[in-house]
């Protein structure tokens, strides 16, 4: 159920609030992100970008691997990175991809410049409260390429989410009642949630995205090395708009 009333401010996250985000619990709090969805989105970007066949491709905070799944099974030679090791486990034994994926810092990907296609989804960036971090692990992202690479990242639309935000939110997921409350503080969405098992059990997980509009995020394409050659608005290749569901940036290094 939604209930429309004003959230309270948003905890301050931790500065390395996604080590604790991106554990065991993860995958029970979004278990609408499933393989069938994962599938769904890159079979519309292949379609959309049309790469080479069989090309090299880095899946870059690949979380517990449903799109690295999907890629691989579509013929790319393709790898994993995240920082979660507990998420890397559930991508090695549920989705069999043991051997492909590596635990990893985005601001030090351990891969030298030979992917044709990098891959950043479902808002894996702006995590750190310092910018420079921020933009130390874009650079990184785009290292990772050949040069004419191409990098493909996923973010939030900050038009649309400022203007539809739920304040706050209870929902039924499985065995746990999650209440979310969300707040846009300065340039950064926070989501501050609440989570109770049946058994009694309470954790409190707070996350905490930079948000970018799409010029600014455009901006920092460039100062990371990477040419802007499309701004989408969903993985079939729409044009980017204001009430657009995502913002699908396509960069290629020079």
């Amino acid at each position: 159920m939604n209930m429309h009333r004003p959230a309270q401010p948003a905890a301050d996250a931790p500065p390395d609030w996604f080590r604790l985000a991106f554990d065991a619990i993860y995958p029970l709090i979004y278990q609408h992100r499933d393989d069938e969805s994962a599938k769904r989105e890159i079979t519309a970007l292949i379609h959309t970008l049309n790469p080479r066949p069989g090309g090299r491709v880095i899946d870059i905070a690949c979380g517990a691997g449903r799109h690295l799944r999907a890629l691989r099974d579509a013929g790319f030679h393709a790898v994993g990175m995240d920082l979660s090791r507990t998420l890397l486990r559930e991508a090695a034994d549920r989705r069999q991809l043991r051997g492909c994926v590596v635990c990893g810092d985005v601001r030090a990907i351990p891969f030298a410049p030979v992917f044709d296609i990098a891959v950043n989804l479902f808002n894996s960036f702006g995590y750190f409260a310092d910018n420079a971090k921020n933009l130390a692990a874009l650079r990184s992202m785009a290292g990772v390429l050949r040069p004419g690479g191409t990098l493909v990242m996923e973010h939030i639309n900050p038009r649309k989410l400022k203007a539809e935000l739920v304040p706050m939110d209870v929902k039924r997921v499985g065995e746990l009642t999650v209440e979310s409350r969300r707040t846009i503080e300065g340039d950064y969405v926070c989501k501050q949630m609440t989570i109770r098992r049946d058994n009694g059990d309470e954790e409190r997980i707070t996350e905490r995205v930079r948000l970018f509009s799409p010029d600014e995020l455009a901006e920092w394409f460039a100062r990371a090395g990477l040419r802007v050659a499309r701004r989408m608005g969903s993985f079939d290749g729409a044009a980017l708009r204001d009430n657009s569901p995502r913002v699908l940036m396509v960069g290629v290094r020079a």
